[in-house]
């Protein structure tokens, strides 16, 4: 790839993102693990975790391959950056979506036909019987298609104006609005009856992580204003109120909030070391955790588990989906990004004539 300047290559680094990555990353696990454990549902809007993600997202892409795209970097490059990024951990949910509904005695061809379509990062409807997820395998996965989509759009996104862009998130509140009324929440995107409703979830909070990047606070360093605004997203969470203007509140002002006033304060002392390495390992924990939680349950179940011994083995289960994120990222993710670009270089160069 083109080098370019190290003024254009430049870019902060936002702790208190990272802070808010790994601790909505471990609420989503929560969302997901309460069904199963059979507590109720302790986190009714962990699902709003994704709308944050974007916001994060909008932002922090805004910010670091905004210049890049402009100074020349081209769709190709951008687009190879973010699937190195991306797609091993991607990878390696749909492996152990695969390797668990195997285990646990699912349909082999539909399972075949699920990792061919998820290892493509198709979005390919297939039913086990329950409601038809658009990655069966592993269904979290959906979010990384809209991720990539928005990722893909970023680059002809990335040049227009302040009042275009504006527009454009306007547009998309009303298309999220109608979305909310139709579905009566935001809980959408991931199934085949509202894969539709992904796409004005994405684009509103990508455009608004945008928006909010070309307009940043000066920074200030301290822990106060961190840690406060992570309270305020696992209050968001755990909010029993069933109603879609919440819903829309929650994403349309309170989530843009918390991400502009993260962005003013940098955490320092341990809440920095402690939001990095919540950081580092949220993408693997968002991303594996669902199969893992499927494991956990069938053992449980055909172990027979006693119920007093349900807590301490759902306690085991979330102990295994951390351990196992930072050697994901630890011993795969990091060491195949760094061989990627080796791998794509060996393959562009011309064969040597014999």
């Amino acid at each position: 790839m083109q080098a370019l300047p190290d003024a254009v290559q430049a870019r902060v680094n936002y702790d208190s993102f990272d802070g808010l990555r790994g601790v909505t990353a471990l609420a989503v696990v929560i969302y997901h693990m309460a069904p199963l454990a059979g507590t109720g549902q302790i986190m009714p809007h962990g699902y709003l975790a994704v709308d944050l993600f974007f916001v994060l997202s909008g932002f922090v892409i805004a910010e670091a391959y905004g210049p890049r795209l402009r100074a020349g970097m081209g769709l190709r490059n951008f687009m190879a950056v973010r699937l190195m990024r991306l797609y091993p951990l991607f990878f390696l949910g749909q492996v152990l979506g695969f390797a668990v509904m195997a285990v646990t005695g699912h349909d082999p061809a539909a399972l075949a036909q699920a990792f061919a379509a998820g290892a493509l990062l198709l979005p390919l409807p297939v039913s086990f019987g329950e409601i038809e997820l658009i990655y069966a395998l592993n269904s979290p996965s959906w979010s990384l298609f809209f991720e990539l989509a928005i990722n893909l759009a970023f680059v002809f996104l990335v040049l227009v104006t302040r009042r275009r862009l504006v527009q454009l998130i306007l547009l998309s509140a009303l298309a999220l609005v109608a979305t909310a009324l139709r579905y009566g929440s935001l809980d959408v995107g991931w199934n085949l009856g509202n894969f539709a409703g992904g796409v004005p979830r994405v684009a509103f909070s990508f455009l608004v992580g945008m928006a909010l990047a070309r307009s940043a606070p000066a920074m200030r360093t301290g822990n106060g204003v961190p840690l406060v605004l992570i309270l305020v997203v696992l209050t968001l969470f755990v909010m029993p109120v069933t109603a879609w203007w919440f819903d829309l509140l929650t994403v349309v002002v309170v989530l843009p909030a918390v991400v502009y006033a993260a962005a003013s304060r940098q955490p320092t002392g341990f809440v920095s070391r402690m939001s990095r390495q919540l950081g580092r390992i949220s993408y693997p924990v968002y991303i594996i955790h669902a199969p893992l939680l499927h494991l956990g349950d069938w053992l449980i179940r055909t172990w027979h588990v006693p119920p007093a011994l349900h807590g301490l083995a759902w306690a085991a289960v979330l102990a295994i989906i951390l351990l196992l994120s930072e050697l994901a990222v630890s011993h795969y993710d990091q060491p195949v990004r760094r061989g990627l670009p080796r791998v794509l270089d060996l393959m562009r160069r011309p064969g040597r004539p014999a």
